[in-house]
């Protein structure tokens, strides 16, 4: 859209398969933006009129869950499996890539195991730009009520080392969505598949469930210029 939202035209002109994952825009340069797919993922540098394939080897990424940019740094680009639980890692803008992370547990080729980080999101907050937040998600043809995951996982050094952000009541919920606080990295939303919407305001320490009517939130965002 160029009016807003009120038109739409398709922009899908280079990349393949209609099932689209996650959308990250360059903080500096919104011409340049990633996109995953069920068939890897995507980089456009004209708003998205054209599209060019970014799984290099060793990132043979079939089915890309989730993209994240750095907010001082877009060199640096995080992309997630769906199903593999794999991590990959560029400091070129996505033309290479380092295999940095695999969830505990995941075996691949096997359905049983089948995860992935379904959304990643970096910290924006002044002296914290390298902190990161990720939540598992099982795939989507294998969802169903009484899949468990393994909640949110943390990395403080841009998505090279990772770790749980887990207590009772988010370590087996599937996330669908996650958002920092622009100001203060230690507020987190994590919308889940079946938990609601939960937010912890130390890091990941505590996870407190907001009353919603819903259980299964798909999306959460903060409004960057009033978080409240």
């Amino acid at each position: 859209s160029i009016d807003g939202g009120e038109n739409w035209t398709v922009a899908s002109q280079g990349y393949t398969g209609a099932l689209m994952f996650d959308l990250a825009v360059h903080p500096t340069n919104a011409a340049t933006l990633y996109a995953t797919a069920r068939s890897g993922i995507f980089r456009s540098t004209n708003r998205g009129q054209t599209w060019q394939g970014l799984s290099y080897s060793p990132a043979f990424m079939v089915e890309t869950y989730a993209v994240a940019l750095k907010s001082d740094n877009p060199q640096i680009v995080l992309a997630a499996e769906e199903l593999n639980g794999v991590v990959q890692r560029s400091t070129d803008g996505g033309n290479s890539w380092t295999l940095v992370y695999t969830l505990p547990g995941v075996i691949p080729g096997d359905p049983n195991t089948a995860m992935g980080f379904k959304r990643m999101v970096f910290s924006t907050a002044p002296g914290s730009t390298n902190l990161v937040y990720a939540g598992t998600c099982r795939g989507v043809n294998l969802l169903k009520p009484t899949d468990t995951c393994i909640g949110v996982y943390k990395s403080p050094d841009g998505g090279l080392t990772w770790q749980e952000t887990n207590v009772a009541n988010i370590d087996t919920q599937c996330i669908n969505d996650l958002a920092i606080h622009p100001q203060y990295p230690g507020i987190i939303f994590a919308a889940t598949v079946s938990g609601g919407l939960l937010r912890t305001m130390d890091g990941g320490t505590t996870w407190v469930a907001l009353s919603l009517p819903a259980s299964d939130v798909q999306s959460v965002a903060i409004r960057p210029d009033n978080p409240d």
